[in-house]
């Protein structure tokens, strides 16, 4: 076996064990990260408020895995018990005692006082584990109609664009008539430089203008239609999650 072929052997060889590593890292993956809406143990949640400044920021998103048991010290998200004020709403905050009913005494990193609620293990949804800045405000920024009506329009322009063609190559007839036209001494048109790029050019120009002028027309006017029917209905602008307290 010549050392080319080895060497191609084993690059195979190695091409294969990377494509079954990446199978695997990527099975692995969908399994952590598999949202519980769908029968995973992982929830994602926005910060929407300052409560747990410095260790959480606003916009942050965060990545909520299951904690059966949480400790004092333990960062929990849960919703606030529904007979308190504000009830049902989603809270990032820190254990900092258990009572001796098993409830939970929280307190907000940036909050000089605990919170009044008493928090059960049926309110908790789990602990974050991960956050990533600014996601969470890209994530409220693409759930505005506005937007979406926008990017909708941009795709569908770009779809209904027409592809650039090539022109057609002159029938040789017509080839032969131009040269005739030219003069007896073979130097006509048809021989000077670029001579027939400009013809393409000329021709592809008389195609596509009428083509694009239609096209722009009716973009124009689906994403005006559009436009108006999102101004005449009230935007929701209701967040999507509520973590911590403002």
């Amino acid at each position: 076996m010549s050392a080319m072929t080895r060497l191609r052997t084993h690059r195979q060889l190695a091409r294969r064990v990377f494509n079954v590593a990446g199978f695997i890292a990527s099975l692995l993956l969908s399994w952590y990260l598999w949202p519980a809406s769908l029968g995973g143990d992982t929830h994602f949640v926005v910060v929407q408020g300052s409560s747990m400044e410095p260790t959480f920021h606003l916009g942050e998103a965060i990545m909520v895995k299951d904690n059966p048991s949480p400790e004092v010290g333990d960062i929990i998200v849960f919703n606030i018990p529904a007979d308190e004020p504000a009830g049902g709403m989603l809270v990032i905050h820190r254990v900092r005692s258990i009572r001796p009913d098993g409830s939970y005494e929280t307190q907000g990193d940036n909050r000089a006082t605990p919170d009044t609620f008493h928090t059960t293990d049926g309110d908790v949804m789990g602990s974050p584990v991960h956050a990533v800045p600014h996601v969470g405000r890209l994530i409220g920024l693409a759930s505005k109609p506005i937007v979406v009506a926008l990017a909708t329009g941009s795709v569908a322009v770009m779809l209904l664009w027409p592809k650039r063609r090539h022109p057609e190559e002159p029938d040789s007839d017509e080839t032969s008539e131009d040269d005739d036209t030219s003069g007896g001494d073979g130097a006509g048109n048809g021989d000077e430089p670029g001579h027939h790029e400009r013809l393409a050019e000329q021709w592809l120009a008389t195609e596509l203008e009428p083509i694009g002028a239609d096209l722009d027309a009716q973009a124009q006017a689906w994403l005006e239609a559009e436009l108006a029917a999102l101004d005449s209905e009230p935007i929701d602008d209701q967040r999507m999650a509520h973590a911590g307290l403002s």
